[in-house]
């Protein structure tokens, strides 16, 4: 019998200046979905304190920001 993962925790950082981390969870928890339809999947977004950080800290308190130039 082989032991399957039952449970995955996404845990990413943007990459500066192409993607957030929250667009890399997504993407990443779709293909694992594909090949391990059982799995549980945890999105948690990192940031470390520069670009993103506002957006990952708001989005796991559920609140909105808005951005003002």
């Amino acid at each position: 019998m082989i032991a399957f993962m039952k449970k995955i925790v996404l845990a990413f950082d943007s990459f500066k200046g192409s993607v957030g981390s929250f667009e890399i969870a997504k993407t990443a928890e779709k293909a694992i979905q594909e090949e391990l339809p059982d799995c549980q999947i945890i999105r948690f977004p990192i940031a470390d304190g520069g670009e993103g950080t506002t957006e990952a800290l708001c989005k796991w308190c559920h609140v909105g920001y808005m951005i003002h130039s």
